[in-house]
């Protein structure tokens, strides 16, 4: 299982390396898959609990995140298709963000990470668009009303 997880992440030093010297999206697409699959895996892992494996874990989601918010060379919408069948909540509200799906980064603050807070955040910090805020209104009442 070492071995493995060691190859693992050769292959994503590789292809960090690349993409830092190659606009071929083929590679960022690649790398992307690769930074979740590693991520998954290593939740998967019965060992991780252990505090090492947490570090891990940590750091491999961060490194998704970071690549996520970033890398203008990747298939987003592909890579979100990917990302929607786990829990990752925060990395899809990166990319629904990035792909000017407005309503469902609301729902995912409200619904599925129960953060009003970060919905309103993310309403003041795109700007004071009256059509986003008139649909996080929406979906908070829809969160109210489910609530009583």
């Amino acid at each position: 299982n070492k071995g493995k997880r060691r190859h693992l992440d050769l292959i994503l030093k590789y292809l960090e390396h690349v993409c830092k010297h190659n606009e071929n999206p083929r590679f960022h697409n690649m790398y992307a898959q690769r930074l979740y699959s590693h991520h998954m895996a290593l939740t998967s892992e019965p060992s991780s609990n252990k505090l090492g494996s947490e570090e891990l874990i940590k750091n491999s989601r961060e490194k998704l995140r970071e690549f996520l918010s970033n890398d203008t060379q990747f298939d987003q919408q592909r890579i979100l298709e990917t990302i929607q069948k786990s829990s990752l909540f925060p990395e899809m509200v990166i990319l629904y963000s990035r792909l000017g799906l407005h309503k469902q980064v609301l729902q995912t603050y409200i619904f599925d990470l129960n953060d009003i807070y970060g919905a309103e955040k993310y309403c003041l910090d795109h700007g004071n668009n009256e059509e986003k805020n008139a649909q996080a209104e929406d979906i908070i009442l829809q969160q109210q009303q489910q609530q009583q």
